[in-house]
């Protein structure tokens, strides 16, 4: 089991700063548009967002049984959020969320609430933490934000 931040949900959804010695890196994909924000600690890479257009070929490949269900609006579809375990517990995933929020003003943004290859927060947690920010649950595992 992962343990949650001991803040309030106040506390946590204010995260707009990271930690000392983390720095944040804003990639852009030329090839399917998408937007990756890393965050590196020590010159390491340990965490990310990973978020695409909904007109993508990155979204055309999401598996046809994931797909089925989608909302059909315009909004960025969230592929997923990532942290190492070690860093866990201090606010990066919020912050990524945050910054992902921020670069699609007044769209929704849907996901996947799955857990990454086994590892990170289960799904029940995952459907905690996105819903504790204001996403939706609908059509099994996913999720939306209408911002």
């Amino acid at each position: 089991m992962h343990s949650f931040d001991s803040r309030s949900n106040q506390e946590q959804h204010s995260i707009m700063r990271l930690p000392r010695h983390y720095k944040l890196t804003r990639y852009k994909d030329t090839v399917d548009k998408g937007v990756r924000y890393d965050i590196h600690y020590n010159g390491n890479n340990i965490a990310y967002a990973l978020v695409y257009p909904f007109r993508s070929e990155k979204r055309r490949q999401i598996a046809a049984s994931e797909r089925q269900g989608l909302q059909k609006v315009n909004g960025p579809w969230l592929e997923g959020i990532v942290v190492a375990p070690e860093h866990q517990g201090k606010g990066l995933a919020q912050y990524l969320l945050k910054k992902v929020e921020q670069a699609a003003p007044n769209q929704v943004i849907q996901l996947l609430a799955r857990p990454y290859k086994g590892k990170g927060l289960s799904q029940k947690e995952l459907f905690r933490f996105y819903g504790e920010r204001g996403y939706k649950a609908y059509d099994g595992m996913k999720m939306m934000k209408r911002l």
